[in-house]
């Protein structure tokens, strides 16, 4: 029990782990190496409590890398939380959960997974780290599936609670998302404020200056400001290459469609050959992803590509596939803007009418300025 165990170890233990909470992001090989060594040390105390996050983290770790056994520690976990009845245990078990979730797009059962165990970490002391993990993660995944009114109200919540406890990280990650609401709001004068305040906030890190990239470049799109979006996306691709996240299919995939869309309207407006050519390469890369939504963005690439050449029924074609695509991984609000691409692509006024609906559902003010800064790499009928 950890009474007989020496407070020593304990502390080693969870010291070990809150490091891997911290790199989660921002250096995940670490992360993973900390997580390893609580465990074994946590094995050695026999102290079950702690058995808990060591066991999800490094199977979920594992699963990620394709490992066979990966799922079964992170099942282990979920039991011995549920016969512990510890809400520590609870909380740190559905903190990984929802990263597997995660990982396999399964963006409902993640939310799930982290609003439980932010739900379950408040009621805990010393785990500030793992709470705005959750957080910020409940945010990641109410974008995924579109739902901006309740991400919208989810991050003006964690914006306070992050003040009144001066975490700076979760405020810095907070407003980035906030900063998105009110894109969706058709506030760009808001979102552009969002944006600086938590650059301006931003301790040095990777994590979250690639978040911070993405939405930048979005609301660049959303301004009308395409150039913009490239130059930023240009300068920063040496930083995302050297960064190694490009090893995770998630990351890879959000910034490789992203790189390729913006391309793809740099390369409409001045048919630089050597843009073409690297859009036909990350449209590639993400046609062969394991994930629907990775092949869904590669789908969309080769539609812009096949507008280009003035093969508007197969562009049409590949971008309701993509629309199909994202439906089935639930991202409503890209399924929407894909949906919208192929309607003006084949002329077909109820569908854009209905795929603005489904936009407008998902809390988006203006869906036709909000879906063009999601497909900037077509040309549009004059």
């Amino acid at each position: 029990t950890p009474a007989e165990v020496d407070p020593a170890l304990l502390g080693r233990i969870d010291t070990c782990y809150s490091a891997a909470r911290s790199l989660l992001l921002s250096d995940p090989v670490r992360g993973y190496a900390f997580g390893l060594k609580a465990l074994l040390l946590a094995l050695d105390a026999g102290d079950p409590a702690r058995l808990v996050e060591g066991l999800a983290q490094v199977g979920c770790g594992m699963a990620i890398k394709g490992m066979k056994d990966g799922r079964l520690l992170v099942e282990q976990a979920d039991a011995l939380a549920d016969e512990l009845h510890l809400p520590h245990a609870r909380g740190m078990a559905d903190l990984y959960i929802g990263y597997l979730r995660y990982t396999e797009a399964r963006w409902r059962d993640a939310l799930t997974a982290w609003e439980g165990a932010a739900r379950s970490l408040r009621r805990c002391l010393g785990v500030p780290n793992g709470i705005q993990k959750a957080d910020v993660n409940v945010l990641m995944m109410l974008q995924a599936l579109g739902d901006y009114p309740k991400m919208a109200t989810v991050a003006m919540g964690t914006l306070e609670l992050a003040r009144a406890k001066g975490n700076v990280y979760s405020e810095v990650m907070a407003l980035l998302y906030h900063a998105m609401t009110r894109m969706a709001a058709d506030d760009a004068d808001g979102a552009l404020d969002s944006l600086r305040m938590s650059v301006s906030l931003a301790p040095d890190g990777r994590s979250h200056a690639f978040t911070a990239l993405k939405f930048e470049c979005k609301v660049a799109l959303y301004c009308g400001q395409p150039d913009d979006a490239y130059k930023r996306i240009q300068a920063a691709w040496a930083d995302v290459k050297d960064s190694g996240f490009l090893d995770y299919p998630h990351f890879r995939i959000y910034y490789y469609s992203m790189r390729g869309g913006i391309t793809l309207g740099r390369y409409l407006r001045t048919g630089e050959a050597s843009l073409r050519t690297q859009v036909t390469q990350d449209a590639g890369r993400l046609a062969k992803e394991k994930l629907t939504f990775g092949r869904a963005h590669g789908r969309l690439l080769a539609a812009g590509l096949a507008q280009a050449d003035e093969k508007t029924g197969e562009a049409g074609r590949l971008c309701r596939r993509a629309a199909e695509d994202f439906a089935t991984t639930e991202m409503a609000a890209h399924a929407g803007a894909a949906r919208r691409m192929a309607g003006i692509l084949t002329a077909d006024a109820a569908m854009v009418s209905t795929a603005e609906d489904v936009l407008a559902g998902c809390g988006i003010v203006n869906p036709a300025r909000w879906a063009d800064a999601y497909t900037p790499g077509f040309r549009r009928p004059a």
